[in-house]
Formats: C-alpha cells, sequence, structure tokens
C-alpha cells in the first residue's frame, strides 16, 4: 500500500517526469526490439517497422499504461475540474447566473439552518441537563396550564421538596447604580439563593449567594454580570469585597459571573430574592427551575410537586384553588412551542426557495445541453463512455453549486452578524448566533445535493 501511496504521490504531483519516463521506457523497448530482429537479419528500416506494429502503437501503449496507473481516477477528476472550469469560462453570463441563484438559495438556507440550530439543536452548556427542569403553576379549572409562580407558593415548594436537589425562582428588576463613577440606571436580577447551584454555574471570581443571604435582615450582597463587570468597572478583580449603590442602598460585591452565560445575559447585576411571610400567592412572577435529584424521573418529580400543591388548595382555598404544577425539561426553556414551530415552517419554507434554485439553474444548464450535443456527441464517438460524459457533467454541476455555496457561506456570515446585533427578543439565545461546523457540514451537504439534484 505504502508503494501505491507513492506511486500516486508522484503521478499527481511530476505528471511532466512520469510522461518523459514512460517515453523513454516505450522508446528503450522498441529499439530493443528494433536491435534484436537485425540481429536476425532483418533490414534496420523494417526491422523498427515491425518493433512498432508488435509494440501496438506507442500512443495506444501510452493509455493503458495511464489506465493502470496508480491515481488515474484522481487525473481524470483533475481533468474534469479543468475542463469544466473552462467550459464556465466560455459561458460566463449562464455560469454568474447560476452561481448568483444557489448563492441565494444556500445563503438563505445556511442562515435559517444557523438560527435553527442555534435555538433549537445546540444544548445549553448546563452540568446534567437532564435533572433541570421548569417549573410552571397551572390553574385548570380556569384553563390555565402554564403560569409563572407566585412568591409565596415559590417558598412552600422550595421547603417541601423531596424529589429536587433544589429549586430557585427569579424575577426581574432595575435599579439607578451610584458612586464608582457616573451614575447609572441598571437591570437586575432578583434571584433566591441557590440559583446559579440549579443551572450549575460557578463565579467567574468570588462567590454565589449563600441561603442565609435571602433571609429577613441579612445584609444586602450582589454578584455582577461579566460584561456589565467589564464596561462598568474596567475589569477590575478589586471590586469583590467593594460596596456598591443601588437605589441609594449599600450591597457588598462577592462575586464577579463568567463570560457568556446563556440565560438571563441582559441583567447586569443580580441582588437575593429575600423571603417574606407576608408574600402574595395571587400575584404570578417568578420563573422557576429546579434541579432533580440523581435517579429522579420527571413524572416522579411532577408528582412530588402535584402532592404539595395539592396541600397548597387545601391550606389556602382564596388563593390556591385548583393549583397544580407543570414540569418541562430543560430542553424547552430556550424556545416555546409556537417558536418551534415557527422555525420550523421556516426552515421548510428556505428548502423550498432552494428546490426552486435547484429548478432553475437545472433548465440554464438544461439549455446550454442542447448547444453542446456536438461536443458530447465527438467524445462519445472518440470512446468516452456514457459514465464518463455523466461524471464531467456532474462535475461542472459541482463546481457551480460549490461556488454558489462559497458565496452562500459569505452571506450567511453578513447575516448573522447583522442579526447578532439586533438582538431580537423573540429568538433567544441569538447573540450566540454563529457559522460553527455542524452548520458548515450542514451547507456543505446541501451543495452536494443541490450540485447532485
Amino acid at each position: 500500500m505504502w508503494s501505491r501511496l507513492i506511486s500516486t504521490w508522484r503521478n499527481l504531483t511530476e505528471r511532466a517526469r512520469v510522461e518523459r519516463e514512460l517515453d523513454d521506457e516505450l522508446r528503450a523497448y522498441v529499439e530493443l526490439l528494433t536491435a534484436e530482429k537485425v540481429r536476425h537479419g532483418v533490414p534496420p528500416e523494417r526491422a523498427k517497422r515491425e518493433a512498432l506494429m508488435e509494440a501496438g502503437g506507442m500512443e495506444q501503449v501510452k493509455e493503458e499504461v495511464r489506465d493502470a496507473s496508480a491515481g488515474r481516477l484522481l487525473n481524470e477528476l483533475g481533468q474534469d475540474v479543468r475542463h469544466s472550469l473552462r467550459s464556465l469560462g466560455r459561458n460566463a453570463a449562464s455560469s454568474t447566473l447560476a452561481i448568483a441563484t444557489l448563492m441565494l438559495g444556500i445563503g438563505a438556507a445556511t442562515v435559517i439552518f444557523s438560527v435553527f440550530y442555534t435555538v433549537l439543536l445546540r444544548p445549553l452548556p448546563f452540568a446534567n441537563l437532564d435533572r433541570l427542569v421548569e417549573i410552571h403553576e397551572s390553574r385548570l379549572d380556569r384553563n390555565i396550564d402554564h403560569s409563572s409562580v407566585s412568591m409565596a407558593n415559590f417558598w412552600d415548594l422550595r421547603a417541601q421538596r423531596r424529589t429536587f436537589d433544589e429549586i430557585a425562582a427569579y424575577t426581574g428588576g432595575d435599579a439607578n447604580m451610584t458612586g464608582n463613577g457616573a451614575p447609572e440606571h441598571v437591570t437586575l436580577g432578583v434571584i433566591s439563593a441557590g440559583w446559579w447551584r440549579v443551572l450549575g454555574v460557578q463565579p467567574l471570581l468570588g462567590r454565589d449567594f449563600v441561603y442565609e443571604e435571602d433571609r429577613p435582615g441579612a445584609p444586602n450582597v450582589a454578584l455582577l454580570r461579566h460584561r456589565f463587570w467589564k464596561q462598568r468597572f474596567q475589569g477590575d478583580p478589586a471590586i469583590v469585597g467593594q460596596t456598591i449603590r443601588l437605589n441609594d442602598k449599600a450591597y457588598l460585591v462577592v462575586g464577579v459571573m463568567p463570560p457568556g452565560e446563556p440565560w438571563l445575559n441582559s441583567n447586569d447585576v443580580f441582588v437575593p430574592m429575600v423571603y417574606s411571610p407576608q408574600a402574595d400567592r395571587g400575584s404570578w412572577e417568578l420563573e422557576v427551575v429546579g434541579r432533580m435529584s440523581r435517579g429522579v424521573t420527571i413524572e416522579s418529580a411532577r408528582a412530588d410537586l402535584q402532592n404539595t400543591a395539592a396541600s397548597l388548595a387545601r391550606q389556602y382555598p382564596q388563593d390556591d384553588k385548583g393549583m397544580g404544577v407543570a414540569i418541562g425539561p430543560a430542553t424547552e426553556w430556550v424556545a416555546s412551542k409556537e417558536l418551534r414551530r415557527a422555525l420550523w415552517v421556516l426552515l421548510g419554507a428556505v428548502g423550498l426557495l432552494l428546490l426552486i434554485a435547484c429548478v432553475n439553474v437545472a433548465n440554464l444548464l438544461l439549455a446550454r445541453s442542447t448547444q453542446r450535443s456536438r461536443e458530447i456527441a465527438i467524445r462519445r464517438a472518440l470512446g468516452a463512455g456514457r459514465f464518463r460524459i455523466i461524471r464531467l457533467l456532474l462535475t461542472e454541476s459541482l463546481m457551480l453549486s460549490a461556488a454558489g455555496a462559497a458565496l452562500g457561506v459569505a452571506i450567511a456570515e453578513a447575516a448573522a452578524i447583522a442579526l447578532r446585533a439586533t438582538q431580537i427578543d423573540a429568538i433567544p439565545r441569538l447573540s450566540e448566533l454563529s457559522l460553527n461546523g455542524w452548520v458548515l457540514a450542514g451547507t456543505l451537504t446541501v451543495a452536494v445535493l443541490t450540485g447532485l439534484l
């Protein structure tokens, strides 16, 4: 095999030298055969003519040797590529139109697939994702099957959990920050202690909130978002342990979150959610997540919370009558059913657009083929087989689709940059949009299928 690889490499990279060696070998063979005939009394001119006849014709022998040489298929593919380039160059107008058509179709398919992958397929970077769930209240008697959780019910669900390692809650807010520079309006993430532990996210600097810090009377503490820390405090690690003022109250900075946190990344500062015995049961305002204990199924966790909800409904009939609990896996956090349906429809739409582009280019190539019937007839007459001609035409199609794909990827990258800058709230994780390996592999597959189609 090693010898064949070396021979293939020589045939591909030293074609002129290989051809000269073949000429020399054939010439030496004819000379030896001529000399042998002369020794047997044949006149020199006649001996040379008979030697050439016995050799079977120099060019025919060369072709036979080339057909048997290592790397023949690659050489033929190279010939097909060179011929395809010349053919496309001779028909520059139609080639440009075909490439532009494929560029738009493949570019649109690539950017939509990148959005589809980012929103629906890219896994959330949380530890043990299969144990993470989102928790909602329900009131089926009022046709409410999916709502936020009230403050008081959250504290009870967390206190009475049996199948969860932790349950935590989040709500948004805002504040005015003073000191440490010019006054600034900041967004707050109000979270219960344990929120980041549920998600499996560790602070980059300092520490997370502890449970004592969501109790009444606890000192005010805060965590900073990484980007806000970079912008407001120039990434100074000494900010941990210092005090900031939010709405004219002093907060001790206990940590800084890592960059690129994929959820709640619009909040500048995180502060603890403080427990209150008088919390409202009728105000649905909290986003609640939980980490199931190891070995617990989502059905068991749902049954556990349903029992707690039924107990709360009996204990507080005025506010919690008919209370139930709905649980959704972490895979549903990013996109709602409506968004998933919309993305599938959009992906199907760009698939149809690409199919229309294929049909248009196929019609264009079909019109060109009528002008090439004479060329193909001559190739058949010279001995080219049906497979070789089909391969030549497929090579041209694949080169068209490759050019369209390359330009389409450039368009998709520009579109991805624009989409990241728009920050469309209805499409989550758009800031993570990129043409990664999976997307490019999908584009390559589309390009090949397009060329074949």
